[in-house]
């Protein structure tokens, strides 16, 4: 397919990780670049948010999410139920 001229010819992997940063492969794709370094760059960036991952864990975890209706670390921000007619 087209695909291996465009990988053939240096263009950049288009990667999407849902995290509250998008990673822009195309800022640091560059002659000699493998898929190991894909990895290597998806691993390090997911690491940057390694900590606000796990408390949204917790927080998905442990309360009542009103919205988003399917959280993802993309969506950073969460409404959970307080009482019957009370949100945060």
């Amino acid at each position: 397919g087209g695909g291996g001229a465009a990988a053939a010819a240096g263009a950049a992997p288009v990667v999407s990780v849902e995290l509250p940063e998008p990673l822009d492969a195309a800022a640091w794709w560059g002659a000699g670049c493998r898929l190991v370094h894909v990895h290597e760059r998806v691993r390090l960036h997911a690491g940057r948010f390694a900590e606000l991952c796990e408390v949204l864990d917790d927080l998905d975890s442990n309360l009542c999410i009103l919205e988003p209706a399917r959280p993802t670390y993309a969506v950073p921000r969460r409404r959970a139920a307080v009482g019957r007619a009370c949100s945060v």
